[in-house]
């Protein structure tokens, strides 16, 4: 009867893990979200008028300049822009190093146009 209920227990605790590993990637379906929409009419000419936008800023060219001077080594980064309202939205980047939080901090806080639809996501990719 013992040997049973440590049978239980040890399937409790592996179950939960197993599933967990099965769900899907929020940041990959965050990205193919993204991929899908500036393949759009609306949202490629919101990706120009994002990207534009953001080179029009002096600050956020110099920032940018700087992150892709300091760290020259480092892999690409890709991710996307998650619009939350007009005016609010993050960038998630991956993978996870000094130039994706540089970049990150360079791009987040601006003031942008507002986005096609809400919630609403815009891809970004940055090689060097």
């Amino acid at each position: 009867m013992r040997s049973s209920r440590l049978i239980a227990l040890a399937l409790l605790l592996v179950l939960p893990c197993a599933t967990a590993g099965a769900a899907p990637d929020a940041f990959e379906a965050n990205l193919a979200i993204a991929r899908k929409n500036v393949a759009t009419e609306k949202g490629a000419a919101y990706d120009q008028a994002l990207g534009a936008a953001m080179q029009a800023m002096p600050e956020v060219s110099s920032k940018m300049m700087d992150c892709l001077v300091e760290n020259s080594d480092g892999p690409p980064v890709y991710g996307y822009f998650e619009f939350t309202s007009a005016k609010q939205y993050k960038v998630v980047l991956r993978p996870k190093s000094p130039l994706a939080d540089c970049v990150t901090d360079a791009l987040e806080g601006q003031s942008v146009p507002a986005p096609p639809s809400l919630p609403w996501l815009n891809v970004f990719e940055l090689s060097l």
